[in-house]
């Protein structure tokens, strides 16, 4: 039967768990991204300027020196760091403290980049009972992926989700396969990753794969995380604060707040190699905190002073799996640290209450920096 339309329970995303060009040969090798909200795209673009000579109008063809770009930003409820974890950022659960970008910085295996995987199955039939292993599915491969863009953001009145973009540079879409299950191999999806410095496809026997069946998630991982278990400490004096605005006290009511950091990647071009030969990151990494509150009291202090003195800031956000003593087991903890306040703004309507905005920038650091880095702690598995 056609495929006349594809609705949001026929979709499941998944993100290999070793480097793009490695081993996909297994149902571990393959992790699922739980919760999804949204998935964009995927988008290709692959502009060709126009070549042109002198005494012919048309130009001779279209061509161009890039490499074809796919996009895949996509978004989650946030109810532990189990996907942060399987998209490659170190998440925290004993020991010293490491930054969430470790991994990621020190290219170790299977942490950046990585293969991304859209399972699509027939209309009418939900995808978390899908493998892939049916004629009637459909996978897009998006190969040799990376992260450019991360955000969490919560609110009042809402659930708190994880936003995240993947670009890539391979795109590629297969029906579903019968017997995946098991040998031979011609029976499993071709990989969509590709070697940089050739452009040529990747083909090895341990980089065929096969999706594991989907699901909903482990039984003992919540539903949902709600903003009455939602914890945005500014309240002692060694965490961040507003300059103006008294963030000690309980008449400072926070209404949102976001963090996010980009990933921008240079293309380190090379003579003899179809595409860039690599995607370094480009430093420094900002990270973008924003806290929009109900202003409440109000403290002396003075900007010239602050401007001759700015000083370093932490602020630590604490997430709880909901219960009914409100109290429940801690699912996910955010540390800023180094976090320097860029910018304060009130504002007031009339018959409205007024509000403020407080921004911080701070830096992503080094592995083993725990000054100027984000950190993060939660539950990654079950």
């Amino acid at each position: 039967m056609p495929r006349i339309r594809s609705q949001s329970q026929s979709f499941n995303l998944y993100a290999s768990k070793n480097t793009a060009t490695g081993q996909m040969s297994g149902d571990g090798d393959i992790l699922q991204i739980h919760r999804l909200t949204s998935i964009g795209g995927p988008e290709w673009t692959y502009e060709r300027a126009p070549i042109n000579v002198i005494g012919k109008l048309a130009p001779l063809t279209r061509d161009t020196t890039d490499s074809p770009t796919v996009s895949v930003p996509f978004s989650y409820y946030l109810t532990d760091f189990q996907n942060e974890f399987n998209l490659g950022l170190d998440i925290q659960t004993t020991g010293p403290e490491v930054g969430a970008l470790s991994g990621i910085l020190t290219k170790s295996p299977g942490k950046d980049e990585k293969n991304y995987f859209i399972l699509i199955s027939p209309e009418g039939i939900d995808a978390v009972t899908r493998s892939g292993a049916s004629t009637s599915d459909y996978v897009l491969g998006v190969g040799n992926g990376l992260i450019t863009n991360y955000s969490i953001e919560a609110s009042v009145g809402d659930y708190p989700t994880a936003s995240v973009t993947v670009e890539g540079l391979n795109l590629k879409g297969e029906a579903g396969k019968v017997g995946v299950t098991g040998l031979p191999v011609t029976n499993w999806f071709a990989s969509p990753a590709i070697y940089p410095s050739s452009g040529t496809q990747v083909q090895t026997n341990e980089s065929y794969f096969r999706l594991p069946s989907g699901s909903a998630g482990h039984a003992s991982k919540p539903f949902i995380l709600k903003p009455g278990d939602i914890n945005v400490d500014l309240q002692t004096a060694n965490y961040a604060s507003g300059l103006f605005a008294d963030t000690t006290t309980a008449s400072f009511n926070i209404q949102s707040f976001n963090v996010s950091f980009d990933l921008a990647r240079d293309p380190i071009q090379s003579l003899g190699s179809r595409y860039a030969r690599s995607r370094e990151l480009t430093f420094p990494i900002d990270v973008n905190f924003t806290v929009e509150a109900l202003a409440g009291d109000l403290k002396a202090a003075n900007l010239r002073e602050f401007v001759c003195n700015p000083l370093s800031q932490t602020a630590v956000i604490t997430m709880r799996k909901p219960d009914c003593a409100n109290n429940g087991t801690i699912q996910t903890r955010i540390t800023l640290k180094g976090l320097t306040l860029q910018s304060e703004a009130f504002s007031i309507d009339a018959g409205d209450n007024q509000s403020v905005s407080l921004t911080w920038l701070g830096s992503i650091g080094a592995p083993d920096d725990t000054v100027n880095n984000i950190f993060l702690s939660g539950v990654t598995s079950y």
